[in-house]
Parts: structure tokens; sequence; C-alpha cells
């Protein structure tokens, strides 16, 4: 029997934007950004002030605006290094529910 890998083609993720059901799909960060990551998290365990700090949370954050829709990008500022780092994680690799859905057309009320 053989292996199914859909990682292998995946190329977006669904980002849930509250527990009623409202998501989008966003693009994965492409691999050519892992170097990108990998950098910043070297630079963040050497910082030795905020200011250094502050400019690796920056970088965090334009990595993932080269892919997330511009309409949720103004609020990346307010992510904490925990959750701007869960973001990137997800952008890059995804997890085992992530795998994009169809967009709902909207409700007629």
């Amino acid at each position: 029997m053989s292996k199914i890998f859909p990682k292998l083609t995946q190329t977006h993720v669904r980002i849930e934007l509250d527990d009623k059901g409202n998501f989008f799909n966003c693009p994965m960060l492409p691999i050519s950004a892992m170097s990108e990551m990998n950098e910043c998290s070297e630079i963040m365990a050497k910082c030795k002030n905020l200011v250094e700090l502050e400019n690796v949370r920056q970088r965090m954050i334009a990595l993932v605006k080269t892919v997330m829709p511009e309409q949720y990008c103004a609020n990346l500022e307010r992510f904490d290094f925990a959750k701007l780092s869960e973001l990137l994680a997800y952008l890059m690799y995804g997890d085992n529910d992530d795998l994009p859905k169809e967009e709902q057309p909207a409700e007629k009320n």
C-alpha cells in the first residue's frame, strides 16, 4: 500500500479567525524563507537589549507580511514573540489539521 504525503504539494494553510468558523486560506512561506527564520532565531538568542530584540521582531513581522493578506497585517504589531513565532512556524510547516478549505459563500440574512 502506498503512503500519501499531502505536504509535498501543499501551498496554503487555513487560519481560523474565531470560534464561529470564520477563516481564510493563507499562502505558506516559501522554503527559501527558512534561512531567514533560522537567522532570526539565532539573533534572538544573542540579543543584548530591547532595541536588538525589537529589530528581530520587526524582521519576523516583515516575513509574515510576505504571505499574509494585507487586511490582516495591521494587527501583527500586537503579537508577542511567542504568538509571532507560532504563526511563522505554522506558515512554514503547517500542522496536522491545516489543509485549506474552499471559501464559503457569505450567508444572506
